[in-house]
């Protein structure tokens, strides 16, 4: 190895200290997470990929089944899978590290100074970081498409590499529902490539092939195990209209709007194109584009740090990789400069982890995409709520298996961590493990993106759940509290067969203040019914008089 390239190692070393900081910054574990997690338990212990265990035709509510079945690979050892799927996550982004500093140091063969200034805004970049945890599979589908994209465009036709891109295309194709669509995609990018290297197309053919094939026998297995072509989620979640479009486009400004440097994207094609290394520069340029191209045709996500633009930020990289090595053979000089430029954009692109912005909040807040929730949060902010309600949920999942007796079932908006700790029947207000609600038409109505068709529990009646709603409660002014929280279940609509409950469930963590689970229960008879809210009258009266 050259003592310029190991240099340039050493240096890329430096860079995983910022990256790990800002992982450890932001670890956390998606509620939504937990859905493919339940999936996986349930898998494990012998029942199949399903959520509940008592439909009798199980629902496809993931996204992800390659990533479904290796979480039940763990969830079948003696592992945590809440700490080892983010921890596999968090492996797989520094793997796409070292894939981007590789192929601009290795293929393109840039400056070290421009690689090293690339990978740096990477690095440090926090959706990148944000999403190498979560415990969803973001980063693993991002380095599948990176490995599967540089291993079929890079020169050379070694037989163990066409190889290689069919067990990364074959994966691809598994790990996310629109992973097929995205190896397609991969394939005519390097094929692109290849035509303006001069190098043949025909080597693509059997990888493609191999994919196709594999994904077939995949479908004629999920066709005959969920009777569904596609997953439930992407009826639940996916519409098209102008609409849906706009809020897309909204998406993608209060990305740039936040961190400023992905605006790096326009001046970067141009200067990338005009180098040298043209055939890399369109593909690298192409898939930049596609993913935000992507991300508004589905109109968004309501996720923290822009999680459907992600697996686009490695081709982000190389084109400002390439557009900074380009720079430097035009103008010599400025490579004095470069080192400086990498760390103010990297610079520019972090202090959003702190909640610092450059752009007025007033202004990214005309761009908010996430309608369903009151007032603008910034992305720090979003990415604090969710992890709360992680932990939220996981509470109210722990109290309702305290007390809930065999065979009960829940109506709940959140699936995740409330239904993987409760391990009651879920019927999902979101319609993402519920046919029914995933096939009602879409009313025009833009919510938020990936809830726009949401049911009250109303809905869920002539299914006759035993709870409606539940929430743990604790701390002063606990009756008043529980009054309120009655008011948010609705209480009084379903009086005549539902009734409330409150049943004590420990003490808050580290502390002697007592929780109590409050639950709308249903009653068998009106007698039940009444019984049940002259009890509650008579337990909040005495939690008022402590």
């Amino acid at each position: 190895m050259e003592r310029s390239t190991r240099t340039a190692w050493l240096a890329f070393g430096a860079l995983l200290l910022p990256y790990a900081w800002l992982v450890n910054r932001f670890w956390f574990v998606c509620d939504d997470a937990f859905i493919t997690f339940r999936y996986s338990r349930n898998w494990a212990q012998g029942h199949g990929p399903r959520y509940n265990l008592a439909d009798a035709q199980p629902v496809e509510g993931y996204s992800d089944f390659l990533w479904m079945a290796i979480a039940a690979a763990v969830e079948a050892s003696p592992l945590d899978v809440v700490t080892v799927m983010p921890a596999i996550s968090v492996m797989c982004g520094v793997g796409v590290l070292v894939l981007v500093h590789h192929v601009l140091l290795g293929e393109a063969r840039v400056r070290p100074v421009a690689a090293w200034g690339a990978t740096l805004v990477l690095a440090t970049f926090p959706p990148f970081a944000v999403w190498s945890t979560s415990g969803l599979e973001t980063m693993p589908q991002t380095v599948l498409m990176l490995l599967t994209w540089w291993l079929l465009s890079r020169p050379g036709e070694g037989r163990g590499r066409l190889v290689l891109a069919a067990l990364t295309g074959v994966a691809l194709a598994l790990i996310r529902t629109e992973g097929l669509a995205w190896f397609t995609v991969l394939v005519g990018v390097a094929g692109v490539q290849r035509r303006l290297e001069g190098r043949a197309l025909r080597p693509l053919l059997p990888v493609v092939g191999v994919v196709f094939a594999a994904f077939g026998v995949y479908e004629a297995w999920r066709v005959g195990y969920y009777g569904a072509w596609v997953a439930n989620t992407a009826h639940a979640k996916v519409h098209m209209g102008p609409a849906a479009l706009l809020r897309g486009a909204s998406y993608l400004g209060l990305y740039a709007t936040t961190h400023l440097s992905p605006l790096l994207l326009i001046p970067a094609i141009p200067l990338a194109l005009g180098g040298s290394r043209r055939p890399l520069a369109v593909g690298a340029s192409l898939f930049a584009l596609a993913v935000p191209a992507y991300a508004v045709v589905v109109s968004g996500d309501y996720m923290t740090y822009f999680r459907l633009l992600v697996p686009g930020l490695p081709w982000f990289a190389l084109t400002l990789g390439l557009a900074l090595d380009a720079l430097a053979s035009r103008r010599p000089a400025s490579l004095r400069w470069l080192p400086l430029a990498a760390v103010l954009t990297a610079t520019v692109g972090v202090l959003p982890a702190l909640d610092v912005h450059l752009v007025p909040r007033r202004l990214r807040a005309a761009l908010d995409v996430r309608e369903k929730q009151e007032g603008f949060r910034s992305e720090n902010e979003q990415w604090m709520l969710m992890d709360q309600h992680t932990r939220f949920w996981r509470e109210r999942g722990e109290a309702i298996a305290a007390h809930a007796p065999p065979g009960s079932s829940i109506v709940a908006g959140a699936i995740g961590s409330l239904g993987y700790y409760a391990d009651v029947h879920v019927y999902d207000r979101n319609g993402l493990v519920s046919r029914e609600v995933a096939a009602i038409p879409w009313d025009g109505r833009l919510r938020s993106p990936g809830h726009d068709k949401t049911v009250d529990a109303a809905f869920f009646l002539d299914k006759k759940p035993t709870f409606l709603d539940a929430k743990v409660l604790y701390g002063p002014m606990l009756g008043f509290k529980i009054r309120a929280s009655l008011l948010e279940m609705r209480a009084k609509d379903f009086s005549d067969r539902y009734y409330p409950e409150i049943l004590p469930f420990g003490t808050m963590p580290g502390t002697r203040v007592p929780r109590v689970l409050v639950w709308l229960r249903r009653g068998e008879t009106l007698g039940d019914v009444d019984a049940g809210w002259t009890r509650f009258k008579t337990d909040i009266k005495g939690i008022d008089r402590r």
